[in-house]
């Protein structure tokens, strides 16, 4: 099997690619631009393709050679207005048959004109197969109908009788026999299995997009004989005779029309069907379930990221907090230790404020210096003490709200968690039910291979029949009425 990797545009990239394919040849994607007319030859019978496009009103036709095309589209694109042209070639027409031209010899009977030729016989349609996977799709005629038979040729005119010299007039000649028609070409066989990817833009049954026309091909016309040649004329001619001396010569018959040629024979219809890829619904069905179940890891992965993400937030928190408290702890440390040294310095001078009293008159200057610089250290002492008040404030509040900020954070992760398993839960549950669903559509496919064609084929043709007769309003007639 050739694997071709080029894409082909039709109709000048086709032209070089595909004389190359051999039956059986795969290529990634076939594309066929709207309004352009492309030809299937026959080293193109089997085409299987990853991808198909077709533009509007397209028209694809084939080689005289082709006698069936399989097509099989892992995507297929149809536009609208497209039409296949499988239908077969019409015969060719009859030969004309000879007329026998001039005069026969004297007192001789014309010749016989020729016969006609047979038509020839219309071409079968050429036979389609086709599996697609449709993403998208306008509207598709298929024309498969059987070729026309040639119509047959006219016999040959018969010759023109001798003259009468002393014989009884002779006959003119027999018109030759006219050619039979040839037969119609059969319908071809057009089968379509069919599925839509996800996500496609169209549903529903395939027929209501595409139109095949399969009959068989009309019959040749059957041509005329020829015209007989005309007999010799009657004369008397000088012969003794009992009653004189002129004797009557009877004229010659004309020519006898030769027999008209047959009609040939209507082309057998074609059989068409159009049914649903189920194997193709299976393989979208679990390839929708492994998406879901790719999509349901993905989302679980990005739960546990988002998890270790609230974790390490949760502890790099309880660090902050945690060297918030210990400053805070410093600082409260520290202040402690400058209210023990404050009430040493305090001490000292009560002391020498008890000793400058002994000497307070001789002294009164120093005292009163001294005692201003005593009002000066204690006002920067109880300044130090507010600040340091409001920093153990500041602490406290900090601290409250790291606590606070711990607690959220641990009850996010705890909601995280609880999401989790409800999560796991539901994906189990979807889970069961698919396998549900998978596990009765392989039953109905086993119970499908089972049952025998005949059944099959009639239950395609009762719904043929029935949809048939919706569209027409007529109420078909079951078994049992």
């Amino acid at each position: 099997m050739n694997i071709l990797t080029k894409v082909c545009v039709i109709p000048l990239a086709c032209l070089i690619v595909f004389p190359t394919v051999v039956m059986g040849g795969e290529v990634d994607s076939l594309v066929i631009d709207a309004n352009s007319t492309y030809t299937v030859t026959n080293a193109q019978s089997e085409l299987f393709l990853k991808s198909l496009t077709i533009g509007d009103n397209a028209v694809i036709q084939f080689d005289p050679d082709v006698v069936r095309w399989h097509l099989q589209a892992s995507s297929a694109n149809v536009g609208k207005g497209v039409v296949i042209n499988a239908s077969g070639l019409p015969g060719g027409n009859g030969i004309v048959g000879k007329g026998a031209t001039g005069v026969a010899d004297e007192c001789g009977d014309g010749k016989l004109g020729e016969d006609g030729g047979h038509g020839s016989n219309g071409t079968d349609g050429v036979a389609i197969s086709m599996r697609l996977a449709i993403s998208a799709i306008g509207s598709l005629t298929i024309k498969a109908v059987g070729g026309e038979g040639g119509s047959g040729g006219r016999g040959g005119a018969g010759q023109q009788a001798g003259k009468v010299i002393r014989c009884t007039g002779p006959d003119g000649g027999a018109g030759g026999q006219g050619g039979e028609g040839g037969d119609g070409g059969n319908g071809s066989y057009v089968r379509i299995v069919y599925s839509y990817l996800e996500g496609a833009v169209a549903s529903g049954t395939l027929s209501k997009f595409i139109t095949v026309d399969n009959t068989g091909g009309i019959a040749g016309k059957g041509a005329s004989g020829g015209h007989g040649g005309g007999g010799a004329e009657g004369k008397y001619i000088n012969m003794r005779t009992l009653t004189g001396s002129k004797k009557w010569m009877p004229a010659g018959q004309t020519g006898v029309e030769g027999r008209g040629g047959k009609a040939g024979r209507i082309g057998v219809a074609g059989q068409t069907l159009i049914e649903r890829d189920l194997e193709g619904r299976i393989s979208t069905f679990v390839q929708s379930q492994t998406r879901q179940q790719d999509s349901v890891k993905a989302i679980q992965q990005s739960m546990l990221l988002e998890q270790q993400a609230a974790a390490q937030a949760a502890l790099e928190a309880a660090a902050l907090s945690a060297a918030k408290l210990a400053k805070v702890n410093a600082e409260l440390s520290l202040f402690k230790q400058q209210s023990v040294n404050l009430k040493q310095q305090l001490s000292e001078i009560v002391l020498n404020n008890q000793a400058a009293s002994v000497n307070a008159k001789a002294k009164t200057t120093l005292a009163a210096t001294e005692s201003e610089g005593l009002r000066q250290l204690v006002g920067e002492l109880q300044a130090q003490i507010t600040t340091l008040e409001t920093l153990l404030v500041k602490s406290d509040e900090q601290r409250i709200l790291s606590n606070e900020k711990f607690l959220a954070l641990t009850v996010s992760v705890d909601g995280i968690k609880t999401e989790q398993q409800v999560a796991q839960k539901e994906r189990a549950d979807k889970s069961k039910e698919s396998q549900k669903v998978v596990d009765q559509l392989l039953r109905r496919l086993e119970v499908l291979e089972k049952r025998p064609p005949q059944e099959i084929i009639k239950e395609k043709i009762v719904e043929k029949v029935i949809e048939k007769a919706e569209m027409t309003g007529v109420k078909p007639v079951t078994e049992g009425q």
